[in-house]
């Protein structure tokens, strides 16, 4: 495919994407800065996040690396993230936004060198985010490390989500729109172990084998859901039960790709309603979610709502 012309200039230059310009131009930077980090970098455990997830040393200083250049941007007043879930300030409490990121997802598949990634939701500076709905999100990016650093993108000057890469170590915009169609026959089953007892997911999960749906999952949620952009369908779900309980976070991991998908054309749910209608209450929310492919997100939507009555 050929690259498109660039919108963004590494060296010392802004993503030219409106109002979002100087806090993606940051983000895109940390990316960058994270994919060089990661090359060269040996695995050690740390600790336990907030969370109970097993901490390495890159989650932090992945972490580390968003946070400096936040600050340097000059328009985010406060970020949270996976690793650190509480309000961090990133530059005067006046300043536009407040960000919220996962600055390592799939960091406990990453000793098998599988692709990992990084999501980042950009919130406008309103109550410290509480009573705030998804629906609030201003722009979101994901990033994923593999053979090559390609990052999906809401473009709040044109109103759609795009790809850009990282080739030769320079920002390429590469292809414009990224669409997610209404149906599919590509399913990527998050806890399926819920399957056991969540008997609407089982009914869905046994429609989808018996119809012969492709299964592509490899336990990252990046690249798991990454694809669906790339191919223009598929569905993700990460359905719970009450021996297999929730662990997707809702401010770091959910939100930003509800966001995206419903922005390209696609649903996000939470097992009833869209995604983004839930409000915020807390830094540490956690819940399911299906998102990705229309007619299969309520295909599940449907299922479970039929088995929980």
């Amino acid at each position: 495919m050929e690259a498109m012309s660039m919108e963004y200039k590494p060296e010392g230059g802004q993503l030219e994407f409106g109002s979002l310009a100087k806090v993606y131009n940051a983000i895109a930077t940390a990316i960058k800065k994270i994919t060089e980090y990661l090359r060269d970098e040996s695995l050690s455990i740390v600790g336990e996040n907030k969370f109970g997830d097993i901490q390495l040393n890159i989650d932090v200083d992945c972490n580390n690396i968003v946070y400096d250049q936040l600050k340097k941007s000059g328009v985010v007043a406060y970020a949270l993230s996976e690793e650190r879930p509480v309000l961090e300030p990133m530059g005067p409490s006046s300043a536009e936004y407040i960000v919220t990121f996962d600055p390592l997802d799939g960091s406990s598949v990453i000793a098998t060198n599988f692709s990992v990634g990084s999501i980042f939701a950009v919130w406008p500076n309103k109550e410290k985010l509480m009573g705030l709905k998804g629906h609030d999100i201003l722009g979101a990016m994901v990033a994923v490390y593999g053979p090559r650093t390609d990052v999906i993108y809401y473009n709040d000057k044109d109103k759609r989500v795009d790809l850009m890469k990282l080739i030769r170590g320079n920002w390429v915009s590469y292809k414009y729109n990224l669409t997610i169609k209404p149906t599919t026959k590509l399913f990527a089953p998050g806890n399926l172990r819920a399957a056991s007892v969540n008997k609407g997911y089982k009914e869905v999960i046994d429609y989808w084998l018996e119809k012969g749906y492709t299964l592509r999952y490899t336990g990252a949620m990046v690249p798991d859901i990454y694809q669906f952009f790339i191919k223009g369908q598929g569905i993700f779900a990460n359905i719970i039960s009450p021996e297999h309980p929730a662990k997707l976070r809702l401010l770091y991991e959910m939100f930003p790709f509800a966001f995206l998908a419903e922005a390209a054309g696609g649903r996000s749910s939470d097992g009833s309603k869209s995604l983004l209608e839930t409000t915020i209450v807390g830094y540490e929310m956690k819940g399911q979610v299906i998102l990705g492919s229309k007619e299969e997100v309520e295909r599940l939507e449907n299922s479970l709502k039929k088995h929980s009555a």
